[in-house]
């Protein structure tokens, strides 16, 4: 079965292939630039990725850091206890249990699907503090 990407991943995705781009431009210019001139040059709209300038960081939300930190650690705790238990990664589990704050519960309900597909978790619970 293959899942469409959500216009979160499609983003994402999109700005670290670009900024890589960027990143080799220097080493590599020929290649990059043919590449950015096939993938990126319509929608980006500058002629060459030799011109484009590097974003500036305005500042960061803390809030969604939090909330990455606390998918790691369920996702770190998991695969501890599987490594733990000598049992694949692919084993399903019957139940994962993941403390989170409160103001995150909209964006964990976004992962659920993602965090099943990780964890083979069967059940997944939420505790909101």
């Amino acid at each position: 079965m293959v899942r469409r990407s959500a216009p979160g991943a499609q983003y994402a995705l999109y700005n670290t292939l670009l900024n890589v781009l960027k990143l080799y431009a220097i080493f590599i210019p020929y290649i990059t630039e043919a590449i950015y001139l096939k993938g990126f040059q319509p929608f980006v709209g500058e002629k060459s990725v030799h011109l484009l300038q590097w974003e500036k960081v305005e500042g960061l939300d803390e809030d969604i850091l939090s909330f990455g930190e606390e998918l790691k650690t369920a996702l770190e705790t998991m695969r501890r206890y599987k490594s733990t238990n000598n049992l694949s990664m692919k084993e399903p589990i019957e139940s994962l249990e993941i403390t989170a704050a409160a103001s995150h519960k909209g964006w964990i309900e976004e992962e659920r699907r993602d965090l099943a597909a990780c964890t083979h978790a069967k059940n997944i619970y939420y505790h909101f503090i």
